[in-house]
């Protein structure tokens, strides 16, 4: 145990006279770089800095994206740059206090937005029950023909014109009946099954 104090002595004296580096350390006493880590720690010694050090301002090209940031929408900056929007607000985040110094405050000219106002549907005229069902293809050739030839129900869906004939058929009417002198086809459509 001694031995191994005595070693750890020599490192910390190595290590503080500033000529060895861990690494070297480690291989000149033959020993891992953790051990060497560790035994620095515990002598309260400064451990060197790791990693490049930080860039007091952003890169050439970097700088460039920033000005268009700076004037413009981060979405469009991000489509026209190929890049995600999500690194564009990133490098904006980064950079703010930066850009803020080179480019002044950051001012968007954005249209404002109107306020839309909700309009609340009357929900009073809803229906409650919702039925479906299938047809024969006799019955669809019925309901497409009709379509066709009434004017009440060109362009209108199949769903509606169908629901249409069910309700004047029940006597509910739909939201248009059919007219008077048009034939009825609501007992084939009704039946259909």
């Amino acid at each position: 145990m001694k031995v191994k104090n005595e070693k750890m002595n020599i490192v910390i004296a190595e290590y503080t006279s500033g000529h060895y580096k861990q690494t070297d350390l480690a291989l000149r006493h033959k020993v891992c770089e953790a051990t060497i880590s560790n035994w620095l720690r515990k002598a309260g010694c400064p451990h060197g800095v790791r990693g490049r050090p930080a860039l007091v301002e952003p890169p050439v090209h970097q700088q460039h994206l920033l000005r268009e940031i700076w004037n413009q929408k981060i979405t469009e900056v991000a489509i026209r740059h190929q890049v995600s929007k999500q690194f564009v607000s990133k490098l904006a985040k980064r950079w703010n206090n930066w850009a803020d110094q080179n480019f002044g405050p950051r001012q968007l000219k954005v249209k404002p937005v109107p306020k839309t106002v909700k309009i609340k549907k009357d929900r009073s005229s809803l229906q409650l029950h919702v039925i479906s069902f299938r047809v024969s293809d006799e019955a669809l050739s019925k309901i497409l023909m009709l379509r066709g030839s009434n004017d009440q129900f060109r362009g209108q869906s199949l769903h509606f014109v169908a629901r249409e004939l069910l309700l004047t058929g029940i006597g509910q009417g739909g939201g248009s009946a059919l007219s008077a002198n048009e034939p009825s086809h609501t007992d084939s459509v009704t039946s259909a099954n």
